[in-house]
């Protein structure tokens, strides 16, 4: 017997791990499709050749690994962010020794100002605060009004 919600956790949490540094290591994404695609050849090797079968799997794991994938990929793409605008890995050439080290008493506005003062970091910020608001739109205006008129 193959139990199936140990491959759907251990799919969906490389796939987080693929999602994190994926934004700065592009070449992640590549690993990423080699991974799955043979993971999944592997895998239908193994359940054809042996004739096994799967217990403990029906639609309700595929079902919540979608509901809970919406919600970690909001938190990988604000890891992402702090990847693309951490100063003290990308230096700007303006940057010396007193700036590059923040000081221990630095308060969470200063962090932020710091770490967004320069327009592209802000235009990331945006893009991802646009990306979350309309999806919270589509998830609460768009999606209720199509459920509405299907009903009818």
């Amino acid at each position: 017997m193959m139990a199936v919600f140990y491959l759907y956790a251990w799919f969906f949490t490389n796939l987080l791990v693929f999602y994190t540094y994926g934004g700065a290591m592009p070449f992640m994404y590549a690993l990423g499709v080699i991974f799955f695609g043979l993971s999944y050849l592997v895998w239908k090797f193994l359940s054809i050749c042996f004739y096994r079968k799967t217990y403990g799997f029906d639609d309700e794991i595929p079902l919540y690994s979608v509901k809970l994938m919406k919600y970690a990929l909001f938190c990988h793409l604000a890891m992402i962010i702090f990847m693309y605008t951490d100063k003290r890995v990308l230096t700007p050439p303006d940057y010396d020794v007193e700036i590059h080290y923040r000081p221990q008493t630095e308060t969470a506005g200063e962090f932020f100002s710091s770490r967004f003062s320069t327009p592209a970091y802000v235009l990331i910020l945006l893009y991802a605060v646009c990306l979350c608001i309309g999806y919270c739109i589509y998830r609460c205006i768009v999606m209720p009004i199509v459920w509405w008129y299907q009903a009818e």
